[in-house]
């Protein structure tokens, strides 16, 4: 990783093998100069082909990286045969022998393997690649069955209208399904505590994955309330207040000449009635004055100017007359408001026509 390559490489996979067990690979610090030193040997030490060369513990090797990582170009002792750094301790070295010795008596019938494949390096080297390869069919098949995605069914969505929670949860655990409350409302048909309606919308085959969760509008039955006065309010003070009061509330917009756009215009249900929580209430609300365009009336006879200006929701105030030989007779050339503007419906425009007599 320090180096940017793999201490072995060869043009089969074989070769490679051999080459883990034959060879040492190249010092980091050789491959790469910006590797310290004392990390260099550390590497090496960790990448001993025998056990017994490599670090102890993780105290061993800790020991050794913090001394590299204080002084990164620290001198460590190296064993220049093996590139295993050693601690210069006499105690130890005994320790290691004693240990060295007892591992030879209790040696095992796997040592015996270990040793046969020791002397027959390319069968060891077939065994590796054989190992990898089969762990390897093992790891992809493990992760296939892992992750392949199981089935999932599709489910005829029940019907839960008229069905109380508890009665429409069960029905739904019977289908593979869940069901959650999205909101609660006053209905003047439905009794309390049961389904309103639910989305998606129940129908005949129709259907949705297993699993799914299917939300339900639950009654809260009927109650009276009184209308309030919402005519002369906000579109959203009024909305506001009819649904915190339980109402369905329908809007209608139009233009109004006198009413400001976004306040209401009207109500269907009078103030002060008392009426069912759930009933509809539709309310007008203003668009504002409607907004024409001026259509462009040069080069039309008075009358088409005046019936132009009618069919444009707008109104004809006065006809100017103009005398120049130099433009077209009998026909408007100027107007007060410029084509394709946008203006109040009802705004008055005059217009010029140009007359002279003609020799």
């Amino acid at each position: 990783m320090v180096t940017g390559k793999v201490p072995f490489d060869a043009d089969t996979p074989v070769s490679v093998a051999l080459k883990h067990m034959q060879e040492m690979p190249e010092e980091p610090s050789k491959v790469n100069p910006n590797v310290p030193e004392g990390i260099s040997k550390i590497i090496m030490k960790a990448m001993q082909k025998d056990p017994n060369l490599r670090y102890s513990s993780a105290t061993e090797m800790k020991q050794d990286l913090e001394k590299a990582l204080k002084d990164p170009e620290a001198r460590i002792a190296v064993n220049q045969d093996t590139f295993a750094t050693r601690r210069i301790d006499l105690r130890q070295n005994q320790d290691e022998n004693r240990h060295e010795k007892k591992k030879e008596k209790k040696k095992t019938v796997f040592g015996k393997i270990g040793d046969f494949f020791g002397r027959h390096k390319i069968l060891k080297a077939i065994a590796i690649i054989l190992s990898l390869i089969l762990a390897f069919v093992l790891s992809m098949t493990i992760t296939f069955f892992a992750l392949r995605p199981k089935k999932v069914k599709n489910i005829q969505i029940p019907n839960f209208a008229n069905l109380t929670f508890e009665e429409a949860k069960k029905l739904a655990e019977e289908n593979g399904l869940t069901v959650e409350v999205e909101e609660e409302k006053y209905d003047v048909e439905i009794e309390e505590g049961k389904v309103i309606s639910q989305k998606p919308l129940y129908q005949e085959s129709f259907t949705i994955k297993e699993g799914s969760t299917v939300k339900l509008i639950i009654s809260k039955g009927q109650e009276l309330v009184i209308v309030p006065k919402v005519k002369g309010k906000t579109k959203d003070e009024a909305l506001n207040e009819l649904r915190t009061l339980g109402f369905e509330v329908k809007i209608d917009e139009d233009y109004d000449d006198e009413v400001e756009k976004g306040y209401v215009v009207e109500q269907s249900i009078a103030e002060n009635e008392e009426i069912l929580a759930g009933s509809e209430i539709t309310i007008k609300v203003s668009l504002g004055i409607e907004q024409v365009e001026v259509p462009d009336l040069t080069g039309k006879s008075e009358e088409e100017a005046k019936q132009a200006i009618k069919n444009a929701k707008l109104k004809w105030k006065s006809t100017l007359k103009e005398n120049d030989s130099s433009k077209p007779n009998g026909v408007v050339v100027a107007q007060t408001i410029s084509a394709k503007s946008m203006v109040d419906k009802n705004t008055e425009i005059s217009i010029t026509v140009n007359e002279f007599d003609e020799i």
